[in-house]
């Protein structure tokens, strides 16, 4: 995120780790908003899926994302700055994940668990991770107000 001139580099240092910290913190309530809304529509369709809950955190995200980066900056931000946001916050969510994903393997019935994880499945599950990147991005300027 581009900041405004501050008076000294510890300024600087303390407005962008504050913008982080909101950016961030937002879109990470925003996903869990969104999997509660996405969850909700699939009880209503009564028509289970992974998908319905991830596109309405990834929609979430990038609404609410692209409102509190122009909040903090001032600025409208290019597609290219809001998918290094994007992929920030998806490389924090993923690594912050991971302790969460060990544990629920170790906790249950591995095997079972293990064998559902294929190797297919995980590579779609990292393609859509990967994925997820540049669509929020794109939604996050898609959502970014036209005037800051």
């Amino acid at each position: 995120m581009t900041l405004h001139d501050d008076s000294s580099p510890n300024d600087a240092r303390i407005k962008e780790a504050s913008d982080a910290v909101a950016v961030y913190g937002s879109m990470l309530t925003s996903f869990v908003v969104g999997q509660l809304v996405g969850i909700g529509v699939d009880l209503a369709v009564a028509v289970p899926t992974v998908a319905v809950p991830a596109a309405c955190s990834i929609a979430l995200e990038a609404l609410v994302g692209a409102r509190v980066v122009v909040m903090r900056t001032g600025r409208r931000q290019t597609w290219r700055d809001l998918v290094r946001v994007s992929s920030i916050y998806e490389a924090t969510f993923v690594l912050v994940s991971l302790p969460l994903a060990v544990w629920t393997v170790a906790a249950s019935h591995a095997a079972h668990v293990v064998s559902w994880w294929t190797a297919g499945r995980l590579a779609l599950a990292v393609l859509a991770l990967v994925a997820s990147i540049p669509v929020r991005g794109g939604l996050m300027l898609a959502f970014s107000p036209r005037r800051s």
